[in-house]
């Protein structure tokens, strides 16, 4: 709650004002490619060094002639037979010897007997002499950051339950926690020189969308930030497989602005890439069928560990909740008569019913899209919780910034 004069403005925001004006009874808000590999223009003449030849199997195996691509953990199809891993550009140990070398302006592979051949000066993908296509890069460029292919999958597969309840440990792996350090101060009290010491407090939330990158709200970028903490259930205690991680760089939108609630996102880089658990995942970014979906008449879930009641007490414990999604039409009516300086656009996800909602403490946490596919669920991350009109209050539901208006930004910023 912001306070001008007389006026009270109810719009939960701005998590680290909470610190100025406690005693007016503010609350926190609640607010890949893989890497490719070159092939080497040799002058004419110059011979490459022959790979030594791996064990033979007996004559009795036919293996391809044609290199077989390995299966996505890098193990051949034919444990007998060679193949291709195009994550490392190199050969799994198998039978079959690739010698290259360069004649008369061309390399030229040999797989079993067979050779093919292409023009090494040639610019752009180029076709051998027996069909096979080569793409000839001039560096490999590792990418900045790695997405996990499990994306959105949850370990927990229990019946959830509508109504801000606990969730399963390890049920939203994605989910982090923004640590914010509370400045120290000095006071002087009946003459007595006085010193509160430091102290951590949990405000925002985000969603880890690969393994050093975060996604939240623009709003929740402070000075104070601190640290985001992974793998978490019960953040009043240090539990064991979560992890706590310094933040290397906080990018907020370059547009981003206070008064219109426009373009409220933001990406925190840690300094260090995390390791993988079933407590700590990436949540998936959306797709090309989402781009062109308003989501209206769904229920996606909300989580995060805000305040369980307006300007009550945060939770300790990690809650989820699911809410409707509404027309932006229905956000603008309800909002125009208390804001504004809002201007809803397709920018904008509304999501409430009056009954559950995202609340302070909430903000930059995820707005997740559950989906179907081939026997498994996956979770994709459709909104990040923005602002709202108190908590739950009919007729206001709570606004998520639109994820999907924002893809290529947020690319540009993790690649």
């Amino acid at each position: 709650m912001v306070f001008f004069g007389d006026i009270c403005f109810k719009l939960y925001f701005w998590p680290f004002l909470s610190h100025f004006v406690n005693n007016k009874g503010f609350l926190c808000p609640y607010n890949r490619p893989l890497t490719p590999f070159p092939i080497i223009t040799l002058p004419p003449g110059v011979i490459l060094t022959p790979k030594p030849t791996l064990p033979t199997t007996p004559t009795t195996v036919a293996c391809p002639t044609f290199p077989v691509v390995c299966l996505p953990n890098g193990v051949a199809p034919d444990p007998r037979c060679p193949c291709i891993d195009p994550r490392r550009g190199v050969a799994v140990e198998g039978t079959a010897s690739y010698n290259s070398s360069s004649t008369n302006g061309k390399l030229v592979i040999g797989n079993q007997g067979g050779t093919s051949s292409v023009p090494l000066l040639q610019t752009g993908p180029v076709a051998s002499n027996d069909g096979l296509v080569f793409q000839k890069l001039s560096e490999p460029s590792p990418p900045a950051a790695s997405f996990r292919s499990e994306c959105g999958i949850s370990v927990a597969s229990t019946t959830r339950l509508v109504g801000g309840i606990e969730t399963i440990k390890g049920k939203y792996p994605w989910l982090t926690a923004l640590g914010y350090k509370t400045p120290s101060i000095r006071f002087l009290c009946s003459g007595t020189l006085g010193y509160k010491t430091p102290s951590i407090r949990f405000l925002c939330s985000g969603s880890l969308i690969t393994n050093k990158h975060v996604l939240t709200s623009a709003h929740c970028i402070t000075n104070n930030l601190s640290f985001v903490r992974l793998g978490a259930h019960n953040l009043s205690t240090v539990e064991p497989g979560s992890l706590d991680v310094s933040i290397s760089q906080s990018i907020s939108h370059e547009e981003f602005d206070l008064k219109s609630t426009m373009n409220d996102i933001a990406i925190i880089v840690l300094d260090k890439s995390v390791r993988f658990t079933d407590r700590i995942s990436t949540i998936c970014l959306p797709t090309e069928p989402d781009l062109q979906q308003d989501f209206i008449g769904y229920s996606p879930f909300v989580a995060g560990w805000g305040a369980v009641q307006y300007q009550g007490p945060t939770s300790n414990v990690l809650q989820e909740i699911q809410v409707p999604v509404v027309s932006l039409a229905q956000c603008m009516e309800s909002y125009k008569k208390v804001y504004k300086t809002i201007k809803f656009n397709d920018r904008f996800i509304c999501a409430g019913n009056g009954l559950n909602d995202a609340c302070q403490g909430d903000s930059g946490g995820p707005l997740m899209f559950p989906r179907r596919n081939r026997g498994s669920t996956r979770f994709y991350v459709i909104g990040i919780v923005s602002f709202g009109y108190e908590c739950s209050k009919a007729g206001f539901p709570g606004v998520y910034t639109r994820v999907t208006s924002y893809l290529p930004w947020i690319q540009s910023k993790i690649y």
